[in-house]
């Protein structure tokens, strides 16, 4: 399952709380003479997102508008996008309010979900939306429906959409993630709705799509648009394990730890990297989660070194009840700090000697024979052939 969430009302709370003006002040945030966001009491008066700067100032003259850089609410972006991190290492924020997650094999994204919205509600004060689906796209349109209000109430819980194909079908064409030009010749076609195109035949469609139209029957259908690419936390590797059922027996936590810590660091090795922070979260049966994180004095890339850390965190926390799911996150990684770590461990003896045989002929190819040398060979100062001449007469002193 994938989760999208938005915080309503994000820019013109950040940058109102920057500015240090009081809630009851109405506040609008524009970019580029157009109104992005407006907060509850600006949304009162008549002014909406989309006006223009003038229209807007003409019509509500008391609102305070502020104006928004690109950059300007990163800072503040990464600051609630943590919270998602006690839930999901997988996160594609696609703005400074909103934001992808990958929640595939937890066992109830659900409930996990109802925890994520008090917690943003309890620590940033905004009514947050959800929704959650098999695909991205579809996540959103479900949480751009969620009723924020019903929920802090307590009228609305938080569900999957575990059928999109019947939920999509009465949205328009417009909705799916396609060129707004299908969409309109889909409209004039006679399919308004998804719905409509999902029971148009593939052959009509590539006919008036061409290579697009097996996405557009794919998309009509309930499919995804495509993968979930992770931007948060910036270089950072993460991997899970899902037990099922939930195990008591440590073995099997320890196998599962070892198995993802081995992939853990190919993966290191694939990007060159190494990783200093190491966060890692379990999760019980009853849905506690203890989190850890330690950052450490050297870096590390190697499986053995992974292993014996998370071993080591797992013994500061309390596994009292069965556990159903370990998660490692491995932030702010240290990309090209080492060459070739760990590159002789990998060739055999014999392969070694082949390659150094290669090296060295190469070498005197191009330098001359006299250019290496073995030791026994180098020539010594006669300053330290007199010394150790000296220290083997006096016996080694």
């Amino acid at each position: 399952m994938i989760g999208w969430i938005t915080l309503p009302r994000f820019a013109s709370l950040t940058l109102a709380r920057t500015h240090e003006l009081p809630p009851e002040q109405p506040v609008g945030v524009h970019a580029a003479r157009k109104v992005v966001c407006l907060n509850e009491p600006a949304e009162a008066r008549m002014v909406r997102v989309g006006m223009t700067l003038t229209e807007a100032r003409s019509l509500a003259p008391e609102v305070t508008w502020l104006e928004v850089h690109a950059g300007a609410l990163d800072t503040a972006r990464d600051v609630w996008l943590q919270a998602l991190l006690d839930f999901s290492s997988r996160i594609q924020y696609d703005s400074a309010a909103s934001a992808y997650f990958d929640l595939t094999g937890h066992p109830r994204p659900a409930e996990l979900m109802d925890r994520l919205l008090a917690g943003i509600r309890r620590r940033h004060g905004i009514s947050a939306k959800v929704g959650i689906a098999p695909h991205g796209w579809i996540a959103k349109l479900a949480g751009e429906a969620f009723d924020a209000h019903a929920h802090r109430l307590g009228l609305l819980r938080v569900e999957c959409m575990d059928r999109p194909a019947e939920f999509i079908a009465p949205y328009p064409t417009s909705a799916m993630p396609i060129e707004l030009k299908h969409a309109r010749r889909l409209d004039f076609l006679g399919y308004p709705r998804i719905g409509d195109v999902a029971r148009a035949p593939l052959s009509l469609l590539k006919v008036q799509f061409g290579r697009d139209a097996m996405r557009i029957y794919t998309l009509s259908h309930g499919g995804p648009s495509g993968p979930l690419v992770p931007n948060f936390p910036p270089l950072s590797l993460s991997d899970e394990c899902t037990f099922a059922p939930s195990t008591e027996d440590l073995q099997d936590l320890e196998q599962a730890v070892h198995a993802l810590c081995s992939g853990l660091a190919a993966r290191l090795v694939q990007r060159d990297a190494e990783a200093r922070t190491l966060c890692l979260w379990v999760e019980t049966e009853s849905g506690r989660m203890m989190r850890v994180s330690r950052t450490f004095s050297r870096a590390m890339r190697r499986a053995t070194a992974l292993r014996l850390a998370i071993t080591h965190m797992l013994g500061t926390l309390t596994l009292d009840e069965p556990i159903a799911r370990v998660r490692i996150l491995l932030p702010e990684l240290i990309v090209g700090a080492q060459s070739q770590a760990g590159f002789e461990n990998m060739l055999s003896s014999r392969e070694r000697e082949q390659r150094v045989e290669g090296a060295l002929r190469h070498v005197r190819s191009v330098f001359g024979e006299a250019s290496v040398q073995t030791a026994a060979n180098v020539p010594n100062p006669r300053r330290v052939r007199l010394l150790r001449a000296w220290r083997e007469f006096h016996g080694g002193r």
